[in-house]
């Protein structure tokens, strides 16, 4: 940056400690989440695959990634949608530059909470050596990627080279367990698109939300409190009731989830 820019040192750690420490420390905790309870079937992973058994591995996978998917993408788009009142509480600065970065971080956790999935499940089904030469692969496309996303996205510059770099390692590998075990995508892309869906409909309403508590209370820190404290129970209620309500849930955790309808009468 200081041979593109030509900026002070002072300058760069200042932007480096935006996009390199403040918003890693929030966006990590939903990646952590996520990629700690869909890593929960490797041990089964690794029973099939030394079974032979790679019709129940392929089934195995696809929930793995449903269970990714059904936590970390409401939980990476709340908290874009929470970035404002994040940032405000964590680190007491209306910094509009560091809130952007903390929003694109919490887009591109969704690639590096995918990539520590596949990685784990390579190394489950005995693919340790192709998931370092495909991170490999990764590394060189976000080095390549580097110095022109820099200088095109500036400040936001190194965290799209890392998404390219995450997104390279990740499509090989995926490809690669498709390829070797025949997985069906169509489920998947499926599972994604209603996931998706249900999760524009909780950040429609958390968006509503935060505008009106703005509006009324102002950008205090005592309004970013409340907000980020109701908007958290609101997202997780409506998010909740649109899973039940749809499935998605049990689908996720694949089994039936009859007896929280029941309780909560959703039909």
């Amino acid at each position: 940056m200081k041979n593109i820019f030509k900026e002070s040192n002072e300058t760069i750690n200042y932007l480096y400690g935006l996009f390199g420490f403040n918003s890693n420390k929030l966006t990590m905790i939903v990646i952590s989440l996520s990629t700690a309870m869909a890593v929960t079937a490797i041990p089964l992973l690794s029973k099939s695959f030394s079974r032979n058994d790679y019709r129940d591995l392929s089934k195995k996978i696809v929930s793995s990634l449903k269970l990714f998917f059904f936590i970390m993408i409401p939980g990476s788009v709340g908290m874009i949608c929470l970035a404002h009142p994040l940032y405000r509480i964590f680190y007491r600065s209306f910094n509009y530059l560091g809130i952007h970065i903390l929003e694109l971080n919490a887009a591109v956790a969704n690639l590096i909470g995918l990539f520590i999935l596949l990685v784990a499940i390579m190394q489950a089904v005995h693919h340790s050596r192709l998931a370092i030469k495909y991170f490999a692969f990764g590394v060189i496309a976000k080095m390549l990627a580097e110095v022109f996303c820099i200088w095109f996205f500036e400040s936001y510059g190194p965290l799209v080279a890392t998404a390219i770099g995450l997104g390279v390692s990740s499509f090989f590998m995926l490809k690669r367990l498709i390829i070797s075990f025949d997985i069906n995508l169509r489920p998947i892309f499926k599972y994604f698109l209603g996931v998706t869906l249900l999760t524009i409909i909780m950040a429609s309403i958390l968006q509503i939300l935060k505008f009106f508590i703005y509006n009324f209370l102002g950008k205090k820190a005592s309004s970013s409190i409340l907000t980020l404290i109701t908007s958290v129970i609101v997202g997780i209620l409506v998010y909740g009731f649109l899973s039940l309500k749809t499935r998605a849930a049990d689908e996720a955790f694949g089994f039936s989830l009859n007896t929280l309808r029941s309780r909560f009468q959703i039909s």
